[in-house]
């Protein structure tokens, strides 16, 4: 009769600990988000003031100073590089009228610093050395800056921090384009570019703006669930307070992108495991929407609350002898055994019996489903902020970007019964889903062309 009790007792068990899925009141943590959303677009001294009175943690909310009011210019071709984690790709892109791009001399390099330490000096002379073949082609560059940067107001990037493994400590405090152009100069290269610095989330939305037709949606918002997470979206100027005495009104435009660094949010409920995964961390205490639903730490925090469960009496000693061995699970780990639970991955290889199985279907599906929960809500947290989706006739164009998301079984399905149940019916907002083919290049290359320094 045991295994007809599965799942009332893995239910139990997510509830003793505060992780069941349905534990989240998404409008509750809708109005968290909307008040860490809103503390981010003011000036530090009174952000840091309101944080402090309401002991909340703001989003970053960081300006980009790139708008949305231009036109695409079509047949202008413009170099784009994007910066990820393991590779540095270069191509010149143009964009036609009907919309898709011709992406020619691409090529794929090891990112600059990803295999060994690299000085400013060898970070750029290894970037100029990729763009050279291609540096007389236009006089525009989208660089496409996956790591953290601060943008400045002529879109430039200052340097916050590497991450993903890249060691060049010298390149941290530096403008990017700057540093670019010298480089170009010691090589004896052409220097006066227009160079717009943009990160992966940014280039995401424009990428998507520019496959779907303006008239049709209200606006556009790019999402990245992948080994991260993180949105950006277009919000009037008027309401960025942070920026309004660096540049007048006429300077800044109506609207602009803004990266939320959203992974940071500090969701208002935070369990026994969540924390104790969170102290094992090399960062404790940052980047907690992160790890309650990113490809990184999804299969991290499975590890933990299995532990937890096993401890629990949820497993058969068969399970908890073999399992005790693990000491990593990544995301891709959960996919496969969710696709395949008779199968060979390691999970599947750990259960004695069904309710092995079964017990280990439901901690995994809930966790999806606790992930699922919060994307939806920061979604719908983007539309209540800047006014958008209310038209069902012209929704708002989420383009989705990720291996996390793409990949997996089990959270599309989820995501899209969240959409309907929270944003469509309960708030009476509407969004479309759209995926764009080389995204990340596409919106680098609209950056530059669009957004040319005056």
């Amino acid at each position: 009769m045991r295994w007809r009790m599965t799942k009332p007792e893995v239910k139990a068990f997510l509830q003793k600990y505060e992780l069941d899925a349905e534990q989240i009141d998404m409008t509750q943590e809708l109005g968290h988000m909307l008040e860490a959303m809103s503390i981010g677009l003011l000036p530090d001294q009174e952000a840091d003031r309101l944080a402090k009175l309401y002991d909340s943690l703001p989003l970053a909310m960081l300006p980009t100073f790139i708008g949305v009011e231009n036109k695409v210019p079509f047949e202008k071709p413009c170099i784009v590089l994007d910066a990820g984690g393991t590779n540095f790709r270069v191509a010149v892109l143009t964009m036609h009228a009907n919309k898709q791009p011709d992406i020619e001399h691409f090529a794929v390099y090891p990112m600059p610093g990803s295999e060994a330490e690299l000085s400013k000096v060898e970070f750029y002379d290894k970037i100029v050395s990729f763009i050279e073949p291609v540096i007389n082609l236009s006089d525009d560059i989208g660089f496409c800056f996956s790591y953290p940067a601060e943008i400045m107001p002529n879109r430039d990037g200052r340097v916050l921090s590497f991450t993903k493994q890249v060691r060049a400590p010298e390149v941290v405090g530096g403008l990017i384009g700057e540093d670019l152009k010298a480089a170009l100069k010691r090589r004896n290269l052409p220097s006066d570019k227009n160079i717009c610095i943009l990160n992966d989330t940014v280039a995401t939305l424009l990428g998507g703006r520019a496959s779907m037709s303006e008239e049709l949606y209200d606006s556009f918002v790019g999402f990245i669930w992948g080994t991260g997470v993180n949105a950006a979206y277009v919000e009037k100027c008027q309401e960025i307070s942070k920026i309004h005495a660096q540049l007048s009104s006429e300077q800044l435009g109506e609207r602009m992108i803004i990266n939320t660094e959203s992974g940071y949010h500090r969701p208002l409920l935070s369990s026994e495991i969540d924390m104790e995964m969170d102290e094992g961390t090399v960062d404790p205490g940052r980047s907690l929407l992160e790890k309650r639903v990113s490809g990184r730490y999804l299969g991290l925090l499975c590890l933990y609350v299995i532990r937890k469960a096993m401890q629990d009496g949820l497993f058969s000693n068969f399970f908890i002898t073999n399992f005790s061995g693990i000491n990593q699970l990544t995301t891709k780990d959960l996919d496969a055994y969710m696709r395949q639970p008779f199968g060979q991955s390691v999970l599947s290889k750990s259960c004695a019996n069904d309710i092995d199985r079964q017990t280990l279907y439901y901690i995994i599906d809930n966790l999806f489903e606790r992930a699922s929960r919060y994307v939806v809500t920061l979604i719908a947290a983007i539309l209540v902020k800047s006014g958008l989706g209310k038209n069902p006739l012209k929704p708002t164009v989420v383009t989705m970007d990720g291996s996390t998301y793409y990949n997996s079984l089990l959270l599309p399905n989820k995501v899209n019964y969240y959409v309907k149940q929270f944003i469509n019916s309960k708030l009476n907002l509407n969004i479309r889903f759209n995926k764009t083919e080389n995204g990340n290049l596409v919106g680098a290359a609209i950056a530059a062309l669009t957004n040319r320094k005056a």
